[in-house]
């Protein structure tokens, strides 16, 4: 029928077809229709239009009024007229800017300013002063933050292009956009606005939002200010090309091998105690006596190798390599039944799978594990978890080990289960030492040594 009425429509009609959902309208609809896409009516074009309806009506009204009436309006005029024909009912024939704000509950910019300067003074006290004063007034929370949010959005404009041509804002504003661009970074106002936009939706959820807008108040004030690599670099310029005392002087370069031999054999003459006071000085204070001796070593392996080690870098270095600690194969294998309740106690299957292996060698501190050549998928699963394995090792042994996995024939030493369910492979170890009578026994009744 649709159809029909837009191919054949009556002499002297129209047919307009509005919707909000164009996508939605069939192609064969759409073929058949001019199609114009309504917009937002322009700012200023709302604004002129209501003037010239004023003027006409012989109402006193002021250009930032008009300005908020028209931002208010969202792109219609349909709406503009109606908000202007409420306020003509509400302030009479003569309109100023605190009727319109009162009339709509609009919140004025220079609150958004108040809150700027703020900010600058990082006084939480004022900030929370500020929240209390604008909700007891009856202002909408969300619409401070919707108003917070473009207001940091116009400094960021303001900063990034030097121009206010695009600011749906009064000419006041403008000028006092303009007069504070430099008062944060683009870094700043961008966490700004975000921090905002997140306080916007949580408000939404939340039982509180006065709590909400409190928080963001504080984290605001807090906020460390960003610095750039650019500001970082002109600093450092700046402090360099001004360099003075001794934190910027150059390191003195090491004295050639052959003077730092005589200068150390020259200390070396200089300590040397006379005669007469030999006796005196062979006792010396406990504490003292190691460091003479190390000072001496380190003044001698400078003289024959030409540089200059630092002594307390040798005493770390020894004191590291004389603490570390040493441990066997053997003691390795008594332990491992230990090494193996650990894992399991971590992780369950791993600890399962790795008792088919056994440790077979240490090569430095490589650990090797052997499993038998039936037991690859059992060595492919213990060498993705192996991180495991080496923390374990790491946490019982005090070693960090690295681990190497293999295939082998275990039936030298192979992992028998006790009654238990556990391997007996340090059972079999110390079957070695046994008469090869009661070692063929053992071997024969599957034995166990108590």
């Amino acid at each position: 029928a649709l159809l029909k009425t837009l191919e054949e429509p009556p002499p002297h009609v129209v047919f307009i077809f509005a919707t909000t959902e164009p996508h939605k309208v069939p192609a064969t609809i759409l073929s058949r229709c001019q199609r114009f896409d309504f917009k937002r009516m322009p700012l200023q074009v709302i604004i002129e239009q209501l003037k010239l309806i004023c003027e006409d009506e012989k109402i006193e009204i002021d250009d930032e009024s008009l300005l908020i009436i028209a931002k208010k309006a969202d792109g219609s005029m349909r709406d503009a007229q109606s908000i202007l024909d409420q306020i003509i009912s509400f302030a009479g024939n003569k309109v100023v800017v605190d009727d319109v704000l009162q009339a709509l509950g609009v919140i004025h910019q220079d609150l958004y300013f108040e809150f700027t300067d703020i900010l600058k003074s990082r006084s939480v006290e004022k900030a929370l002063d500020f929240i209390e004063r604008f909700i007891s007034q009856g202002y909408d929370i969300a619409g401070l933050l919707i108003g917070l949010a473009e207001h940091f959005r116009n400094k960021l404009f303001v900063l990034a292009t030097d121009s206010v041509k695009l600011l749906e804002v009064s000419e006041s504003g403008k000028k006092r956009y303009l007069e504070e661009k430099g008062d944060f970074s683009e870094q700043d106002l961008l966490r700004f606005i975000q921090i905002i936009s997140e306080t916007e939706v949580a408000i939404k959820r939340s039982p509180n939002p006065r709590l909400k807008l409190e928080i963001m108040a504080v984290k605001l004030i807090k906020m460390e200010r960003s610095v750039t690599i650019g500001d970082l670099v002109d600093r450092l310029a700046k402090l360099n090309s001004g360099k003075t005392g001794a934190a910027f002087e150059p390191r003195p370069s090491k004295p050639a091998p052959a003077d730092l031999f005589n200068h150390t054999k020259s200390q070396t003459q200089t300590k040397t105690p006379p005669p007469a006071q030999a006796e005196r000085s062979m006792s010396p204070a406990p504490s003292a006596q190691p460091q003479e001796s190390v000072k001496k070593e380190t003044n001698e392996e400078a003289g024959e190798d030409g540089d200059e080690p630092s002594s307390s870098f040798v005493n770390e270095s020894q004191a590291n390599y004389e603490a570390k600690p040493v441990i066997t194969l053997a003691e390795i294998q008594d332990r491992w039944d230990e090494v193996l309740a650990a894992i399991k106690r971590k992780k369950m299957t791993l600890g399962f799978f790795l008792q088919e292996g056994f440790p077979s060698g240490l090569h430095g501190n490589v650990l090797e594990i052997v499993f038998d050549a039936s037991n690859g998928f059992h060595l492919k699963s213990v060498q993705k978890e192996q991180k495991i394995i080496q923390q374990v090792l790491e946490n019982l042994l005090g070693l960090s080990l690295s681990l190497k996995f293999s295939k082998g024939n275990l039936k030298k030493n192979e992992d028998k289960k006790n009654s238990n369910g556990e391997h007996s492979g340090i059972t079999d170890i110390k079957r070695n030492g046994l008469d090869p009578r009661v070692q063929k026994i053992l071997k024969m009744f599957d034995g166990e040594l108590l």
